[in-house]
C-alpha cells in the first residue's frame, strides 16, 4: 500500500489532535491559497488563532522548511491583527532541520509513513473532505461588482475609498456586507480584507488603528449606523466587551494604562535581552488586549524586522502560561496556550524565586527548574526574570 501526501493531510483532517497533539481544532480550509502561495491546512484553535500546517511526505527537505515562513509572511500581511503559530508535519525531520524549526519557533511532528499506513489500512475508504477552499484567500462574498476597462481612478488608500462613500451623515444602517458592496461597487480593485468596518467606529477601539476619523456607530450583529466624519458623537468606547473610554460632546478620551505607569515606577535599570524586553512590553499591554494580542504587539515593536523571533514559542508560552494562570500583573486567568511544558518551566521558576526570595541568574535558574534534565535553555527564563526583577509578578 502506497502512501500520498493527501492521505497524510486527510487523515490529519479526520483526527487533528491525534496527529498534531493540539485540543479543540476546527479546520477552516484545505489547500488554502493566498497571493502566489498555497498551504496544505488552515486550522482555527480553541483561543481563535491560527495554525498553518504544511504536510511532507518523506523526509523533510530545505524548501518546506523555509517556505512555511513565507507562507506566515503573506497571511500576516493580509491578517494582521490575527494570532498565527506554524506547524510542519513530515515523516521523517533531521536533526539540522529541527534545530532550524526551533530557532525560528515553528513546531513540528516527525511521524513514520508506517503510522500512516497503518492508519490508512484501518479505512477501507478515506473519505473526501469537502471543506471550501476560499481560491481568492479573501473572504469572498458574491456580488454585483461594476467593471468598467474604461474606468480609471487615481490610486487610492482604503480609508480614503471608505470615506469618499460614508463621508455624510445619513443615519442609515448598514451590513458589513452593505458596506464593502459601496465600496467594491465604485471601486472594484479593492482586496476585501482590507475593508473592515469597525475601524471606522466611534464606539469600538481596534489595535493599531490611529483614530484619524470615525464614521460609524456599531450597534451589534454586524450591523453599523453611518453618521459620517466629526459628528458630535456622545458614548462608551469598547474594546471587545471592555470599556476603554468614551465620547463626550465630540471629544474622545481612552482611560490611561495603569501597567505602562506602574512599570515605569517599579522597572530596573538593568537592561535584559529582548525576550525579556518584550515580556515587560507585553504586560504593558494587559489591560487592553488579550496576552496573545499583548505579546504579538511586543515582539513586532522589539523585533521588527526579524519573523524568526516575532514567532519564537518558547518565551512566547511562557508568557501566555504566567498569563493563564493570573502571574502577571494586570492580567486575568484564562485559556491563553496549550504549549504545558514552556508554562510549567515559566511556573516552576517562579515558584523557585518565590522560595527562595532571591535573584537567581538565569542560567542557574534554568538548571534549578530542569532538576537534572539535559536541554537547551530557549528564552523562557528572560521572560521569568525580567518579569520578576521588575514587580510584575503577583
Amino acid at each position: 500500500m502506497n502512501l500520498l501526501e493527501k492521505d497524510m493531510e486527510e487523515l490529519i483532517i479526520l483526527n487533528p489532535e491525534k496527529y498534531l497533539k493540539e485540543p479543540d481544532l476546527k479546520l477552516i480550509s484545505r489547500q488554502y491559497a493566498i497571493g502566489n502561495y498555497r498551504f496544505d491546512l488552515l486550522f482555527e484553535d480553541r483561543h481563535n488563532g491560527k495554525l498553518i500546517v504544511e504536510i511532507q511526505r518523506g523526509t523533510l527537505d530545505r524548501n518546506h522548511t523555509y517556505k512555511i515562513l513565507d507562507y506566515y509572511d503573506e497571511y500576516k500581511k493580509r491578517n494582521p491583527v490575527e494570532f498565527i503559530d506554524l506547524m510542519i508535519v513530515a515523516n521523517k525531520i533531521p536533526r539540522e532541520r529541527r534545530d532550524r524549526l526551533s530557532s525560528y519557533g515553528i513546531s513540528f511532528h516527525e511521524i513514520p509513513e508506517s503510522f500512516f499506513l497503518d492508519e490508512k489500512s484501518k479505512l477501507s475508504n478515506i473519505p473526501q473532505i469537502n471543506s471550501e477552499i476560499d481560491k481568492s484567500s479573501d473572504h469572498h462574498i458574491e456580488f454585483e461588482v461594476i467593471n468598467s476597462k474604461d474606468h480609471k481612478t487615481e490610486k487610492l488608500s482604503i480609508k480614503q475609498k471608505v470615506l469618499s462613500i460614508f463621508n455624510k451623515t445619513d443615519s442609515k444602517i448598514y451590513s458589513r456586507e452593505d458596506i464593502k458592496y459601496e465600496i467594491i461597487k465604485r471601486y472594484p480593485e479593492t482586496n476585501l480584507t482590507s475593508i473592515i468596518p469597525s475601524d471606522y467606529c466611534y464606539n469600538i477601539w481596534n489595535k493599531g488603528i490611529k483614530f484619524d476619523f470615525h464614521l460609524f456607530e456599531y450597534l451589534g450583529n454586524a450591523k453599523y449606523k453611518c453618521l459620517g466624519k466629526d459628528y458630535p458623537y456622545e458614548g462608551d468606547i469598547f474594546w471587545k466587551d471592555e470599556k476603554v473610554g468614551f465620547w463626550k460632546n465630540g471629544q474622545k478620551t481612552i482611560y490611561k494604562n495603569e501597567a505602562k505607569n506602574f512599570l515605569k515606577e517599579n522597572k530596573s535599570q538593568k537592561k535584559y535581552n529582548k525576550f525579556g524586553e518584550a515580556a515587560l512590553l507585553a504586560a504593558t499591554h494587559l489591560e487592553l488586549f488579550t496576552p496573545w494580542e499583548a505579546w504579538e504587539l511586543a515582539v513586532k515593536e522589539v523585533f521588527p524586522e526579524s519573523k524568526s523571533s516575532q514567532i519564537k514559542n518558547c518565551p512566547k508560552n511562557s508568557f501566555l502560561g504566567l498569563c493563564e494562570e493570573g502571574l502577571i500583573k494586570f492580567s486575568k486567568p484564562g485559556n491563553y496556550t496549550s504549549a504545558f511544558e514552556n508554562k510549567n518551566y515559566a511556573l516552576s521558576a517562579i515558584n523557585i524565586l518565590k522560595s527562595t526570595n532571591a535573584i537567581i541568574d538565569k542560567n542557574k535558574l534554568w538548571l534549578m527548574v530542569l532538576n537534572g534534565q539535559h536541554k537547551k535553555h530557549n528564552s523562557q527564563m528572560d521572560v521569568v526574570i525580567a518579569l520578576w526583577k521588575n514587580g510584575m509578578i503577583k
